[in-house]
């Protein structure tokens, strides 16, 4: 019987970094190390015919409350809960299209639609070939519509929440949820890695923090990583 391990079908993968503060305080340093981390990483994806367009990279982050509690304040005048969660989604179409039936979804699981905002991008410095599929890029801040929830029981919600949304094309050309949760978010896209915080607006601010990054040169496997993260983190 052949052993499980063979020399010859050994490949490479596309590997990721990991950026953590050892005493889990949030700072921008730790963004701004992760993203250097991933263009270090340039090398092991592939690059497209324009020159400018990756096969996929991305960024992994325990979520900053703070940070989007402030800059949903100054953009829509809205106060987010003390406890929510961020679905980044990306859309072939206007959000609004679809937005009653992602609110039926939320209700159905005891969840509600606090704000929805576009995230800012800068659509410049991707190459033609990401340019022409580029989606719509949505964030939802969700809360629980009861007050005497636990956090397990709010991130199980989200996660069924999360599989209707991506149910109702079972498409992820029409609807692509990056992420859905109140502990991490993820930034990812077809772009460079050397320019991920050029097409991202939010990784520039200083003000936008984290004590622990994911950092991967391929688009799907990213969220493979997620349980990694959460266990760093204790939860």
């Amino acid at each position: 019987m052949p052993g499980l391990y063979r020399n010859n079908d050994f490949k490479d993968n596309c590997g990721f970094g990991l950026i953590t503060n050892r005493y889990g305080i949030k700072s921008h340093s730790v963004i701004t190390k992760s993203i250097s981390a991933l263009k270090s990483m340039t090398h092991r994806g592939g690059i497209g015919s324009d020159g400018r367009t990756g096969d996929g990279c991305g960024l992994l982050l325990n979520l900053d409350h703070e940070f989007f509690r402030k800059k949903i304040w100054r953009e829509q005048k809205i106060n987010l809960p003390k406890h929510y969660a961020v679905s980044q989604m990306f859309l072939d179409q206007p959000i609004d299209k679809i937005l009653p039936k992602l609110k039926k979804i939320l209700k159905n699981e005891d969840l509600q639609l606090e704000a929805v905002r576009q995230v800012p991008v800068n659509k410049k410095i991707l190459g033609t070939i990401a340019l022409d599929c580029l989606p719509k890029i949505y964030q939802l801040f969700v809360s629980a519509a009861k007050d005497d929830v636990s956090e397990e029981e709010f991130e199980c919600s989200l996660l069924q929440a999360r599989k209707f949304f991506e149910e109702l094309h079972n498409n992820d050309e029409l609807l692509y949820v990056c992420s859905m949760s109140g502990r991490t978010i993820v930034y990812k896209g077809l772009m460079l890695p050397d320019v991920i915080d050029e097409f991202y607006i939010d990784l520039k601010q200083k003000d936008f923090t984290a004590s622990i990054c994911v950092s991967t040169k391929d688009f799907l496997p990213i969220q493979a990583l997620d349980g990694i993260l959460l266990n760093l983190l204790g939860y």
